[in-house]
């Protein structure tokens, strides 16, 4: 009998030790990641030709995409808190079509999400759940699964879940489903090319899909394991700066 009750004790400790709070794990990711480091500076990146700014300084959100339209000229795009739209043609501002600019919004802060990530994940408002530990690639992993609620009538989720190594607590694998105007998908990143500046920790990512759409985000790294995803593309920022 107290055997018996020295196991159940054991089984009731692992069980404990095992159940994480997913907001510490997020909060770990930020601070191994440096990614308060955004509230500070001024961070700067290319990517697909396209130049980016992002500004969280004194509370402010705030994000700009220029580049050079062959017909057009200079274009830069500014977006601000609340969605504030800006857009300078020449370096004047001219005016656009409400579609357009939410368009314009979208691929914004989508590109500039990506690319601060784990910056933001943390955040109260956030739905978060933890859903497990996993090896991948020889290293366990906490896995924490996150909802963004997208504006728009329909009020779709994306779902995220963030593969946070157990002792570095790094972000090193993310998976997402999305929902959209554009259609569905799910995807696996892999981060690669790390590189830290003024303690901001940077990285690409290699784009993995499947074609399996029943598989939960969650899931996705058993696929990866298995050799099951097909490598979609290369995702890599160029020419990071970050400006005190």
């Amino acid at each position: 009998m107290k055997s018996l009750t020295v196991i159940l004790a054991l089984l009731l400790c692992t069980s404990c030790i095992d159940h994480q709070s997913p907001q510490e794990i997020l909060d770990a990711a930020i601070k191994a990641h440096g990614a308060s480091g955004f509230d500070k500076y001024l961070v700067e990146f290319d990517f697909r030709k396209k130049h980016f700014t992002i500004d969280h300084r004194k509370g402010l959100n705030e994000y700009a995409r220029t580049y050079v339209d062959d017909s057009l000229g200079m274009v830069t795009d500014h977006v601000s808190r609340d969605s504030v739209f800006r857009r300078e043609l020449n370096g004047e501002i001219v005016t656009v079509t409400q579609e357009e600019e939410r368009e314009v919004e979208h691929e914004i802060e989508s590109v500039v999400s990506f690319f601060q990530l784990p910056y933001g994940i943390n955040a109260p408002s956030l739905s978060k759940e933890y859903v497990g530990k996993n090896i991948v690639n020889g290293q366990m992993y906490y896995k924490v699964k996150v909802l963004y609620e997208k504006r728009g009538v329909d009020h779709h989720h994306d779902t995220f879940v963030f593969w946070v190594h157990e002792d570095k607590h790094t972000v090193d694998f993310l998976g997402y489903s999305y929902q959209g105007e554009n259609g569905t998908g799910t995807r696996f990143r892999q981060a690669v090319h790390r590189q830290k500046i003024l303690g901001i920790l940077f990285q690409d990512y290699i784009n993995y899909q499947t074609s399996d759409s029943t598989v939960a985000v969650e899931n996705l790294d058993e696929l990866y394991e298995t050799g099951h995803l097909e490598r979609l593309s290369f995702i890599a920022k160029e020419n990071i700066r970050v400006i005190r």
